[in-house]
């Protein structure tokens, strides 16, 4: 799963030291985090033959 953020222009050599980009870096770890912890917990599952993302009980799609 690739999942895509778009935060703005990078002003700095890194992101957490772009003043545009920081806060944006910080909420992006943060959803990823969320994301990887939903997949540990079986709380969404990715279903690879159909490619989407799919609620614990796979009757709802998510869209990210």
């Amino acid at each position: 799963m690739v999942v895509l953020f778009n935060g703005g222009v990078k002003s700095a050599h890194t992101n957490q030291g772009s003043r545009q980009l920081n806060l944006k870096w910080v909420e992006a770890c943060q959803f990823a985090k969320r994301i990887e912890e939903a997949l540990r917990n079986k709380e969404i599952i990715i279903d690879s033959n159909r490619r989407k993302i799919l609620s614990d009980n796979g009757d709802e799609e998510i869209f990210l």
